[in-house]
């Protein structure tokens, strides 16, 4: 359901993120813009991922929009 409240094109803009100690959880934030040719929408991302039995997976993916009205 929450991927389905997503605009349907979205352009990423990294703007920062980091890494464990261990190197093993990583974590990246930054902008996203709507480019599906409907209404714009502008508003932010973060994704959180873990290196686990030798690759990458995602833990967490959260794009919020701007605020209604």
């Amino acid at each position: 359901a929450a991927l389905d409240a997503r605009p349907r094109a979205l352009r990423f803009t990294h703007l920062g993120g980091g890494a464990s100690d261990a190197g093993d959880l990583v974590w990246t934030y930054g902008e996203g813009r709507s480019i599906d040719g409907n209404a714009p929408s502008f508003g932010y991302y973060v994704r959180v991922w873990r290196r686990q039995m030798g690759a990458w997976r995602l833990l967490f993916d959260e794009y919020l929009p701007p605020p209604a009205g």
